[in-house]
């Protein structure tokens, strides 16, 4: 054995390298055959089942697609995408129609996974609430409970995405009874970063048209978008709401239960559009600027927060409750009033809107008030009070009506009375009131008749 290798090693060295040559090139051809076995393995149905069925394991719900193309060197594309909503909810949480995914494969040498661009084409993720609060999204991978401690083993590397893109998205938010928020046509531009299980990232967040429970539309909204410990943060936030100009911050919390807090300004809106797109039975014109601070953790009984809004150039064109007063008092021009100012300050809580202070004023006509309004079936409760100019006063036709106001001591006679029902029909005990005190002020002067 030991003749044999001084023999080969006393062979001429180009002997010897046509040997090394050989044994080579019978290893290259080994590998380009096994490389192009697995190549051709991937573009097996079985191969793109078993990635769909991992995806569907990590994920908690099933993973679907209508074509998957998988490439060794560049990345995997899937096409008509399906992200089946985790028990107990059904339909879809996220459908897409394409998915696109490049990777860089040097980069693990450095020990960190690295996506050159993730791009998802027109999804549409549907965020729906259980009765007890609970996001579909947090059943993710299991349930909440289920949910990694802090001791769990977090990401063995680093990942990172260069270029992480969303092209015309499209968002539901809903609770068990109302849809709560729509995003249409939102793009997004991003890098985001995952390291010992904590997600950074920033890039900028686009979106054609925001609806807000089908009452507030707002549209262009743009802002720079960061990620952080389990939350997003937009801010600044440029809008534009019934042609006013909207701006603010917004945070939002992703883990352990879904948060959003919002701080935001309006200027310049015009009340006329907010009311027509808000499909409002009140109809009525003006310049709107206010400020609200709100958070919440999902439906509208989580809603908390305070604000005020100030109507310049107020004009009441048809509105219930002016409709109703001009009927009662037999005052045409009280159904359609001018006020020169309009104003209120509102809390939110406990599933109500209220309003300590509401303030309608006038050269001739004031309507003042509070009172609590339900998010959930829109009924009200108000204490309002109504002031009229003596000039006005003198035009109420029946004398016995104008025996129920009371002389405020400015120029102003005044009556209180209360606003019940709902936003859309509201009823009211003025008439009530006022014939009480009809029939006071009749039995009065028949006293007067009979004992004088």
């Amino acid at each position: 054995m030991a003749s044999r290798a001084w023999s080969w090693l006393a062979r001429p060295q180009r002997t010897r390298l046509a040997v090394l040559a050989a044994v080579a090139l019978a290893l290259l051809l080994l590998g380009i055959a096994y490389v192009a076995h697995f190549v051709r393995s991937l573009d097996t149905p079985e191969f793109k089942k078993s990635l769909l069925d991992r995806a569907s394991a990590a994920a908690g719900a099933r993973v679907q697609a209508r074509k998957v193309v998988v490439t060794v060197l560049h990345g995997v594309t899937l096409e008509g995408v399906t992200i089946a909503n985790p028990p107990p909810f059904s339909g879809s949480l996220l459908t897409a129609e394409a998915l696109v995914l490049r990777y860089d494969l040097s980069s693990l040498l450095r020990g960190r996974l690295e996506f050159a661009k993730l791009t998802v084409d027109k999804p549409a993720l549907d965020l729906a609430m259980d009765q007890r609060g609970v996001f579909n999204y947090e059943r993710l991978s299991g349930s909440r409970a289920a949910s990694p401690t802090p001791s769990a083993p977090v990401f063995p590397i680093e990942l990172a995405v260069s270029k992480l893109s969303l092209n015309d998205a499209r968002i539901v938010v809903r609770d068990p009874k109302v849809v709560l928020m729509k995003v249409e046509g939102a793009e997004l531009d991003s890098s985001v970063r995952l390291s010992r299980g904590s997600v950074e990232g920033k890039g900028t967040l686009r979106i054609a048209l925001l609806n807000l429970a089908d009452t507030l539309f707002v549209r262009r909204v743009s802002a720079p978008l960061h990620a952080s410990n389990g939350g997003l943060g937009l801010s600044p936030v440029r809008a534009t709401l019934a042609s006013g100009d909207l701006g603010g911050g917004v945070e939002v919390r992703l883990q352990k239960g879904f948060r959003f807090v919002a701080q935001m300004t309006l200027k310049g809106a015009q009340l006329q559009k907010l009311l027509e797109e808000a499909r409002a039975a009140q109809r009525m014109s003006g310049t709107v600027v206010g400020d609200a601070a709100i958070e919440g953790t999902g439906g509208l009984a989580t809603l908390k927060g305070k604000g005020q809004v100030r109507v310049e150039d107020c004009r009441v064109v048809h509105a219930p409750l002016m409709t109703l007063l001009s009927t009662v008092l037999r005052l045409p021009e009280l159904a359609h009033p001018d006020f020169d100012e309009c104003r209120t300050t509102f809390t939110l809580g406990d599933g109500r809107l209220v309003t300590p202070s509401l303030s309608l004023r006038g050269p001739s006509l004031q309507l003042t008030g509070h009172g609590v309004t339900s998010l959930a079936s829109l009924a009200l409760d108000y204490d309002m009070t109504l002031a009229l100019s003596e000039a006005l006063s003198r035009r109420i036709p029946a004398q016995d009506l104008r025996a129920a106001f009371k002389d405020r001591g400015d120029g102003f006679v005044t009556i209180d009375f209360k606003v019940t029902g709902t936003t859309t029909a509201p009823r009211s005990d003025l008439t009530m009131r006022l014939g009480r005190a009809a029939a006071e002020s009749g039995l009065r002067k028949l006293l007067r008749r009979k004992l004088f």
